[in-house]
């Protein structure tokens, strides 16, 4: 009485299956990336570097170019390649350090720094911090 309940459930849904097995429910779609770490400072100098160190989970796999975004409280974004952040393009996870320069035209002040991870689907997660982005 369980599977037919379960296959009428399914079909009622628009889902046609042949049973109700674990295998028959696993989702068609991977699932969204994963940020498992990430290192991000609490102070920036505007003339230095930014380092990011980050270990990321794809099962969706890693994009060539949209890879990883920087967004600075939504006022700037720096879009990244896997190969920018030292990742490589296809993989389902990545541990890495990279370094990049806040953007010029940001004022020194305090900025929501959110580091964005993507698939190839377009799906995505992130990890955000408060930043000091001061002029030294």
């Amino acid at each position: 009485m369980g599977s037919k309940l379960c296959q009428l459930t399914l079909a009622l849904l628009g889902v046609a299956v042949g049973g109700c097995s674990s295998a028959a429910l696993a989702p068609s779609t991977p699932l969204p990336p994963l940020i498992l770490s990430s290192d991000i400072p609490s102070v920036i100098s505007r003339s230095g570097f930014l380092e990011v160190g980050v270990a990321v989970s794809v099962p969706g796999r890693l994009p060539a170019e949209l890879a990883f975004q920087l967004s600075w409280s939504g006022i700037e974004v720096q879009t990244l390649s896997a190969a920018q952040v030292n990742c490589v393009a296809g993989e389902v996870s990545c541990t890495t350090r990279f370094r990049l320069r806040p953007p010029s035209n940001l004022a020194p002040g305090s900025y929501l720094l959110s580091l964005r991870v993507f698939d190839r689907l377009g799906q995505s997660t992130a990890v955000s911090k408060p930043v000091l982005l001061r002029d030294s």
